[in-house]
């Protein structure tokens, strides 16, 4: 394997670092440290250039629902979700939620009424018990949910709004709304039925306006985390999800009464997001809506090598190869002893030389060059005879 190939791998697979089982963007593009010049991106690296305003997410960090390939999101519309043959009336029943007969809810204790189930958007508070073949694996006591996040697995987020305030359920939710045919290794093996003892405690409408600014920031930062949760698990959809979710709490702070100091971090963590976002979106080839997300960075902060890098990958993939060569240069100039950007600038060197020569071996079957006429045999000075 060539060693431009070598590191070109190591970064798809560094994209993000795992740190106490949870992904950290901070050195996205390390590479092994027996290499010389890793392309490890410091903190200092994050921090915003001659600004600290918060860019209007109007203006600088705004971006499409929808990429392109089919990657909008597959998460389900949960105020689409309609029992199916329930019967309300015979707690002994079990209620198929989706007609599939593989996801399924019994009432255990009837709660305050339909009219207390939460909706999208909502915080819950519940108790939450998981079992795989019987045997609990993992337990939540007054565990808060916002529904529709991604909290817990989609499963849940589902079978939520279709519990009641004060209402015990059990919830049989199949391997595909769980951890599907990855599983959860060692507690859960692939393709597992998972069994949930669900006991909501309390509803509340989330409204964001009455949050603080701590509480904003930690919503970000938290569906940042659970976003590369799902990186981790090739799982991009689901990860572009809560980082979407991770810009809209983020849009939700207001400018008003924010030090420097916090100004900063609102952006620092934005960058990350959209950083993060970017490696998801290139995962599933949708390059249109990656090179969105790192030229909002970049507009930003021009300066951010991680957003050149991924830029440069982009464009490259697009087919633009020459300005692939400008993004990889103005990052080597930045990062110049960083050597998988050497790596990555030689290799797309090489592409363009190669694409100039098939260039002009194209122009010369279409406009092939005429024969030299060989010179006459004779002089016109030679004397007739």
């Amino acid at each position: 394997m060539s060693e431009s190939k070598q590191f070109s791998d190591l970064l798809d697979e560094q994209i993000m670092e795992n740190s106490n089982n949870q992904f950290s963007d901070e050195k996205i593009c390390k590479t092994p440290e027996n290499f010389p010049g890793s392309f490890d991106i410091s903190s200092n690296e994050s921090r915003l250039e001659n600004s600290t305003n918060i860019p209007k997410s109007t203006e600088s960090f705004q971006t499409d629902d929808v990429a392109e390939n089919g990657t909008k999101s597959n998460i389900p519309d949960l105020n689409s979700v309609e029992l199916i043959n329930s019967k309300d009336d015979d707690d002994d029943e079990w209620i198929d939620i989706t007609g599939s007969g593989n996801f399924k809810k019994k009432i255990i204790e009837k709660g305050l009424g339909p009219d207390t189930r939460p909706q999208r958007g909502d915080r819950v508070t519940a108790d939450i018990s998981f079992y795989v073949s019987g045997t609990l694996f993992e337990e939540h006591n007054d565990v808060q949910i916002i529904v529709g996040d991604l909290d817990m697995m989609q499963g849940i987020d589902m079978v939520l709004c279709l519990i009641e305030t004060k209402e015990k359920a059990k919830v049989i939710v199949p391997s595909k709304l769980a951890y599907g045919s990855k599983g959860r290794l060692p507690e859960v093996p692939p393709d597992s039925e998972i069994e949930c003892d669900i006991e909501v405690k309390e509803v509340k409408s989330l409204d964001l306006d009455t949050l603080s600014l701590s509480e904003k920031l930690k919503l970000g930062n938290d569906k940042r985390l659970r976003g590369n949760y799902f990186y981790e698990r090739g799982e991009f959809i689901e990860a572009i999800h809560c980082y979407e979710r991770a810009i809209e709490y983020l849009d939700a702070i207001h400018c008003s009464g924010v030090s420097t100091e916090q100004s900063q971090e609102i952006v620092d963590m934005r960058i990350k997001v959209y950083n993060n976002m970017a490696a998801s979106h290139m995962k599933l080839s949708a390059y249109g809506a990656a090179l969105k997300s790192v030229e909002l960075v970049l507009k930003v902060q021009p300066k951010n090598v991680k957003a050149l890098f991924r830029k440069a990958k982009i464009l490259g993939a697009q087919g633009s190869t020459d300005e692939a060569i400008l993004c990889l240069r103005l990052a080597a100039k930045l990062e110049p002893e960083t050597k998988v950007i050497q790596l990555e600038l030689y290799k797309f060197q090489n592409k363009k030389k190669k694409e100039e020569q098939s260039q002009k071996a194209m122009y010369q079957r279409m406009f092939p060059q005429s024969a030299p006429k060989k010179p006459s045999s004779f002089s016109k000075y030679e004397p007739c005879h």
